[in-house]
């Protein structure tokens, strides 16, 4: 039987990271591409309408509130895609390091709390678009928006496809 020395396995060690996070950056962004005419595209070609198109049509806004919807989320949807970089980049810089010969833990572990730091920053930008949103809305439509959110029926249209297939 062949023994293996720590960089033989520290090396094997760091291509299953790096393997296992590429699959896992691939489940995540293929369902996200975006089609020509701006709607997302899922697996096997389902599209599902942007979110401000439900929000439209479920909700029954006017032209007022439309606007005023879309200009907002279009500064959260900018804000939202520099923080993603960002993320992506600190992936980038813990790849590099974790294929070192010798990989440094402390910055691994630095780089860690800097994305998982990010990744609050993603989360709570995306929960201050929302309440953006409600401050456009009548009382009636703010409860459809809680039911819309809340109830996850939104993410259910999302993701109804992907589950099934």
């Amino acid at each position: 039987m062949r023994k293996f020395n720590n960089k033989t396995l520290l090396l094997a060690i760091a291509i299953l990271l790096i393997a296992n996070l590429l699959f896992l950056t691939a489940i995540i962004l293929l369902p996200l591409k975006q089609s020509n005419n701006g709607g997302i595209k899922h697996f096997k070609g389902h599209k599902q309408p942007p979110f401000e198109h439900i929000l439209i049509n479920e909700l029954d806004l006017n032209n007022v509130q439309i606007e005023q919807i879309k200009t907002d989320r279009l500064g959260f949807k900018e804000q939202k895609w520099t923080i993603r970089e960002q993320m992506h980049n600190i992936r980038a810089e813990i790849n590099k390091e974790l294929i070192k010969d010798s990989p440094d833990s402390m910055i691994i572990d630095s780089l860690i709390k800097t994305f998982a730091a990010k990744h609050i920053e993603f989360d709570t930008h995306n929960i201050h678009s929302l309440l953006a949103i409600k401050k456009y809305l009548n009382n009636e439509q703010k409860i459809k928006f809680d039911s819309i959110v809340c109830n996850n029926s939104l993410q259910k249209r999302y993701f109804k496809n992907r589950d099934n297939n």
